[in-house]
C-alpha cells in the first residue's frame, strides 16, 4: 500500500513549506512470471519518503501516485539497501 499524510512541520530545505509523508508497505510474496526468479519468495519492506507541500512537491506526488498504481515504483531483484537478492 501507499499512504500519504500531511505533517504540520517544515520540510527541511523547503521552508516555509510543510511536509508530505509517503509510506510504502510492500508485503512478502511469491515472484510472478515476469520477476527474476518466478516461484521464489521475496521479502517485503517498508519505505518512507518526504516531499515539500508546495507546487513542485504536489506535482511530484501526482507522478509518484501514478507510478505506484502502475507498478513502476519498486521491483523485485537485488536490494542495494539490504545487499540481498529477491527483495
Amino acid at each position: 500500500t501507499m499512504s500519504i499524510d500531511l505533517e504540520n512541520r517544515v520540510c527541511p530545505g523547503f521552508a516555509p513549506a510543510k511536509t508530505i509523508k509517503l509510506r510504502y508497505r510492500i508485503p512478502s510474496g511469491i515472484q510472478k512470471a515476469y520477476h527474476p526468479n518466478p516461484g521464489r519468495r521475496y521479502g517485503g519492506t517498508n519505505r518512507t519518503a518526504y516531499l515539500p507541500n508546495n507546487e513542485e512537491g504536489i506535482l511530484l506526488l501526482q507522478r509518484l501516485k501514478y507510478a505506484w498504481t502502475h507498478g513502476l515504483t519498486f521491483t523485485v531483484g537485488y536490494s542495494n539497501t539490504n545487499k540481498r537478492d529477491d527483495c
